[in-house]
């Protein structure tokens, strides 16, 4: 069993803290974080806080992967 699987992730979410408790959860996380910058950019432009603010959460997931990936690969080595 890989052990991202034990390890639980947090971010948070407009506020609210949502735990991540798999690297597939986390890729969901990081695609419904997508969607939802892309919709609030057909609403607003892309250098609105509204859309930067949005923009931020999904770099803060994307690091959290990348995190991930780099800490799974030195317990490999």
């Amino acid at each position: 069993m890989d052990i991202l699987l034990h390890k639980i992730l947090s971010y948070e979410d407009g506020g609210n803290i949502v735990a991540v408790t798999a690297a597939d959860t986390l890729h969901q996380a990081i695609e419904q974080k997508r969607a939802e910058l892309y919709r609030i950019a057909s609403q607003y432009t892309w250098t609105s806080p509204e859309v930067l603010h949005v923009s931020q959460e999904l770099d803060s997931l994307i690091n959290r992967h990348v995190l991930s990936n780099h800490t799974k690969d030195q317990l490999q080595s």
